[in-house]
């Protein structure tokens, strides 16, 4: 900066035998801005007269010889708003003739885009109702909206952020108020002076007692062993205008051996799922889940699980039909020696059952199956290539994307927020609440829905008695942190492209505190922190085979020994940290986890 003139090399070897000389000068008197580039032989110093060897390659197959340069240029103070700056340049290769390219126009804009947000209702008879708003710039035009609100008069934050739409549903809980404002950019950062007044304001009519009904659609289903789900209905009957929501529970044992011939439907052995939480809209009459069903080979009978719903919240009871009762028929008639987890079609899809909670989707699913067929003469098995086989397939799946952004979710919610381990009916209740998402924007909101139902917990309130306001937001940072264990940074490590927005501690506490963010929000920006997401990834990983391999809780001695080879290696053994193969292996090949499916 403030420097008429650079002057540098750039050395291209090993790739190129050549030093780039770069000369770059501004004529202050005339405005004329110079780049030189000299391409030097590396060895003579000298220009080289090979017109091939230079830089810049001959534009024979573009853009191999294409090259371009970039520079800013801060305008004259007190240009207004639709000001041009004109710019062309002149190319010059060797003794060639000039190359003129075609003339840039620059329009100034220094005018602030204008926004409101568009008259609402005095009072909506319904909590989910649609906010509208618009803008205009004499410039560059509105890029983006950031749309505020306040509840019942305090202070504003945001609701949309840097969107470009001009509408969104918002959902408000009877008997409030909210009021609305927004603030547009355009297309060269302008932003618009946030109002002094809201511009709209409206009111959720008082809900009256739900007096909603939830119960089963009807009370026996069957399924036969052979087929992959059950899909049971939950009906909502009587006032259907506020939100409520109800629990599922199972009466799947998970202590007792697969091969227990009780009559029983196990959890473990024979089913995944009966445990969630379901929730319907205003509007909304029907609910469903899945109850994934495990092709086992032991020879057992029909049995049956007893679902039951319970915990109905927004003042809806459960009906009569409270209880549902599936059988699930067996269709082994002789023992089997083999065991069903050694082929490949049925290994896969466990994994999506167990780590993802659903059926396996169509491409993922030979996707897998093809990695493992090809792995080697046992086809992913013992003595396949580690690149390849059964342990790397399934690290894939507590590695994904989707399981992270899910299971490892929850399970780092537990410790960071509660400061314990997850129990396996917790984790797999919640996870269930997260899964079968439709879109980014679905999931988004699955997961504001489960942090709002979870800080209505008594743990959670027990844990943080008053401290979930923006008067007391350096108290509850400091609370988040004592019982995760973490201290968050004061400086913001540099960040990737695929993580959530990073925050020192001064910044959560801040923006908390001025209402920028609720405490939920808050909640769910520690948790996303990457302090807090290193803090239990080993945790989470050892935890998972538990939860998903074994579906049980861990014994605490064996989850303590497990974290911390994976944390530390284990010299004597010769395994190193973070040696997650170690682990899996361990795990996949344990006679507790085959003999969920065989002997």
């Amino acid at each position: 900066p403030g420097q008429s003139e650079f002057v540098a090399a750039l050395d291209l070897r090993p790739a190129n035998n050549l030093i780039v000389k770069m000369d770059a000068r501004l004529d202050k008197s005339t405005g004329l801005l110079t780049w030189r580039f000299t391409s030097l032989d590396a060895d003579t110093q000298e220009p080289t007269d090979d017109p091939e060897a230079g830089f810049l390659n001959p534009n024979k197959k573009s853009p191999e010889g294409e090259g371009s340069v970039v520079f800013f240029v801060t305008p004259k103070p007190g240009l207004t708003t639709g000001t041009e700056i004109r710019n062309k340049a002149r190319i010059v290769f060797d003794v060639n003739a000039p190359i003129d390219t075609p003339e840039w126009l620059n329009t100034i804009d220094d005018s602030k885009p204008v926004s409101q947000v568009l008259q609402l209702l005095a009072q909506q008879p319904a909590a989910s109702f649609e906010v509208k708003w618009s803008g205009t710039d004499s410039g560059a035009g509105v890029e983006s909206y950031t749309v505020y609100v306040s509840e019942n008069g305090g202070a504003f934050t945001v609701w949309q952020k840097d969107t470009p739409d001009t509408s969104a549903m918002f959902t408000g809980q009877a008997g409030r108020t909210y009021s609305f404002y927004s603030v547009a950019r355009d297309a060269v950062s302008n932003r618009e002076d946030a109002p002094t007044t809201p511009d709209a304001t409206t009111a959720v009519a008082t809900a009256t007692p739900s007096g909603a009904t939830l119960q089963f659609g009807q009370a026996t289903y069957s399924v036969a062993e052979g087929t992959t789900n059950v899909v049971l209905t939950v009906t909502r009957s009587g006032d259907g205008t506020g939100e409520v929501s109800v629990g599922v529970s199972n009466s799947g044992t998970l202590a007792e051996p697969c091969v227990t011939l009780s009559g029983v439907a196990q959890q473990r052995c024979d089913f995944i799922g009966g445990l969630a939480r379901l929730t319907f809209a205003p509007g909304e009459t029907s609910k469903t889940f899945t109850v994934l069903i495990i092709d086992d080979v032991f020879v057992e009978g029909a049995e049956t699980v007893q679902l039951n719903l319970t915990g109905a919240t927004g003042g809806a009871s459960v009906g009569a039909q409270s209880g549902a009762t599936l059988t699930i028929t067996d269709n082994d008639t002789a023992s089997s020696s083999v065991n069903p987890i050694n082929t490949v079609d049925f290994f896969v899809r466990q994994q999506y059952l167990d780590f993802l909670n659903r059926d396996p989707d169509t491409g993922g699913f030979n996707d897998w199956r093809n990695v493992l067929n090809t792995c080697g003469t046992n086809q992913g098995g013992l003595g396949s290539p580690v690149t390849c086989d059964r342990v790397q397939v399934s690290s894939g799946f507590y590695r994904s994307t989707e399981f992270t952004e899910r299971g490892y979710f929850i399970f780092r919610f537990y410790n960071a927020v509660l400061g314990r381990l997850p129990l396996y009916t917790d984790f797999i209740s919640d996870l269930s609440s997260l899964s079968d998402s439709q879109s980014p924007a679905e999931q988004q909101g699955r997961i504001a829905t489960f942090i709002a139902g979870f800080m209505m917990r008594d743990e959670f309130s027990a844990k943080y008695p008053g401290l979930a306001t923006s008067a007391n937001a350096a108290q509850f940072v400091a609370r988040l942190e004592e019982l995760a264990q973490v201290s968050l940074p004061e400086t913001i490590p540099p960040q990737r492209p695929d993580q959530p927005p990073q925050f020192t501690r001064s910044q959560l506490i801040q923006m908390m505190g001025s209402g920028q963010k609720t405490a939920a929000e808050t909640v769910r920006a520690f948790v996303e922190q990457q302090a807090v997401y290193d803090k239990f990834f080993y945790r989470g990983f050892v935890a998972m085979q538990y939860f998903g391999y074994l579906r049980r809780d861990p014994e605490q001695a064996g989850y303590d020994d497990w974290v911390r080879v994976l944390t530390s290696g284990d010299a004597p053994t010769g395994i190193q940290p973070g040696d997650y193969r170690h682990l899996i292996f361990g795990f996949i090949y344990a006679t507790e986890y085959r003999q969920r499916f065989g002997q």
